[in-house]
């Protein structure tokens, strides 16, 4: 591949709109809602906070699920 104008934009729509058809046809359901639910599963659950005491630095976890 040379040059500026590559086709790397369209190659990679090409490859969500065959993955969106594959999706659609395996599962039956619309492609947009499988894709939202895996970004909101696979998103952090658990974080780390500075805790400060008498001038020592400690990390402390804390629960940052979007699920409550």
């Amino acid at each position: 591949m040379h040059g500026r104008n590559n086709g790397k934009k369209d190659k990679a729509m090409n490859i969500l709109k065959h993955t969106f058809e594959i999706i659609h046809l395996l599962s039956g359901e619309n492609p947009t809602h499988v894709l939202v639910n895996a970004v909101l599963n696979s998103g952090a659950r658990e974080d780390s906070t500075r805790i400060d005491r008498g001038g020592t630095l400690r990390r402390q976890a804390v629960d940052v699920s979007p699920v409550t």
